[in-house]
Parts: structure tokens; C-alpha cells; sequence
């Protein structure tokens, strides 16, 4: 069985298809790059998902926008009655006893 990049066994099958351009197009980047077609695909999707998701959790701000959030997460906590009341309440997807 092969082993990924960090020594762990790949067990995961990942099939997918393609127009014989994209397959020739991926070949001839992997080449470029001295990589297999299934190492190079692996690594540009993994890279990819790992931008794609950063992307989603981490955000930049300006000095102004920084200094507006910082404010917003320094204030003190205020009660808010209402919203205490839903969340004692329980979910409807939680269990009746």
C-alpha cells in the first residue's frame, strides 16, 4: 500500500473522470513539475482546499476595522433575557425523557 507525503498509508480511493484535454493539461503540468499525475492532482487539491478554507476562517482588517472589533469584543457582557430563555429551552432535535 503507498505511503502519503507524512509516512501514513493511503487507503482512500478518489475517482473522478476527465476530457482527454484536461487529462493532457494535467499530465504535462505534472511533468513540468517532475510529479505523477496522482501525486500532482493530490497536492493541487489539497493546497487548493487548504486556501479555500483559510478563506473562511481567517479575515484582515483594517487599523480602523480592527479597532472597532477589538472595542465590540472588550465591552462588557450584557444580559439578554430572551435569548437565555431559548437556549434553556432545548432543542427540538434533543431526546424527550
Amino acid at each position: 500500500m503507498a505511503l502519503g507525503a507524512r509516512g501514513q498509508r493511503k487507503q482512500e480511493r478518489l475517482s473522478l473522470r476527465a476530457t482527454a484535454r484536461q487529462v493532457e493539461l494535467i499530465d504535462e503540468a505534472a511533468a513540468a513539475v517532475d510529479k505523477t499525475r496522482t501525486d500532482f492532482m493530490l497536492d493541487v487539491a489539497v493546497q487548493e482546499s487548504k486556501r479555500i478554507l483559510a478563506d473562511r476562517r481567517t479575515f484582515t482588517l483594517g487599523d480602523e476595522e480592527r479597532d472597532a472589533f477589538l472595542m465590540l469584543l472588550d465591552r462588557p457582557v450584557v444580559e439578554k433575557p430572551r435569548l437565555r430563555a431559548l437556549f434553556e429551552r432545548g432543542s427540538v432535535l434533543e431526546e424527550k425523557e
